[in-house]
């Protein structure tokens, strides 16, 4: 260092000696600058340009859908903890945006957003969207008093029972059409929770998740603890979507399944399922 430092000073001390102007160094000097800061930035281009170097995920997550979705839970509730860890374990960065279920829809399709969260398969949203592995199994069970516990094989064994149900709920038509039992309705599952607490319905049927849920939120408020049933009316696989108009859908949808599958093989899915109150 000393050598070089004494080089410099020398080369500037002939400099001036053989009659080079100050301008002249002074361009010099700057021709350096810039030519560090050009390498400087080749060195971020090169950084950036690298395979490891990876834009975050945008996910579009549904607001006010406990416990799957919702601003005030925990990491953003159950479905978008599972998505995110997933990702960020094959090596993604993640952020998950908040929004109304009309516009994540209409983002994820235009390829404005790149992950859908929460969502039900069909074959006219595969056009726009390609569907990952399932997230959570959404089963619709009957909810009872622990001490009325009931065993559920079908419509027939509702025969005489007054169920109650939600208002703008999707239940399957041959439960609507039947006329072997009473359906209560309610405005909410919550409604319809302390309606079995207190007798006045034999049971309602609920999502097995929310239910769970909405039973260890409000448990100092219940006189009765609750049972459900094992057999479901109906069950749906809860997914992601990747969007279709993004360049990298494949590798995405491979990036959740694969961090999900090692997630259910290592208990790390069992794990998050507890610290959202959700385990069985």
């Amino acid at each position: 260092m000393v050598f070089q430092h004494t080089i410099h000073v020398s080369a500037v001390v002939c400099g001036r000696a053989a009659g080079v102007s100050s301008g002249f160094l002074q361009g010099v000097r700057m021709a350096r600058l810039r030519g560090s800061f050009a390498a400087v930035l080749l060195g971020l281009l090169a950084v950036a340009a690298a395979p490891g170097a990876q834009a975050a995920v945008t996910v579009a997550a549904l607001t006010g859908w406990p416990p799957f979705s919702a601003q005030h839970l925990r990491a953003k509730g159950f479905a978008n903890d599972i998505l995110a860890t997933a990702l960020r374990r094959t090596g993604h960065e993640v952020r998950v945006e908040m929004m109304p279920w009309p516009r994540a829809v209409r983002l994820v399709k235009a390829g404005e957003r790149d992950v859908l969260s929460s969502v039900w398969y069909t074959d006219a949203r595969t056009r726009k969207m390609a569907f990952t592995a399932p997230i959570a199994r959404n089963r619709l069970v009957f909810v009872t008093r622990r001490a009325d516990a009931f065993s559920y094989t079908g419509l027939d064994s509702l025969t005489g029972k007054t169920v109650g149900v939600a208002e703008d709920y999707h239940y399957t038509d041959a439960f609507m059409q039947a006329e072997h039992f009473t359906r209560t309705p309610a405005p909410t599952l919550l409604a319809n929770l302390f309606k079995v607490d207190t007798g006045q319905v034999d049971m309602t049927v609920a999502d097995e998740l929310i239910a769970r849920y909405l039973i260890e939120e409000n448990e100092p408020r219940f006189e009765h603890p609750f049972a459900m049933t094992d057999t479901a009316l109906s069950a749906r696989e809860l997914r992601a979507a990747v969007s279709r108009k993004i360049d990298n859908t494949q590798e995405i949808l491979r990036a959740i399944d694969n961090g999900i599958a090692a997630m259910r093989a290592d208990g790390t899915y069992a794990h998050i399922k507890r610290e959202h109150g959700l385990a069985e």
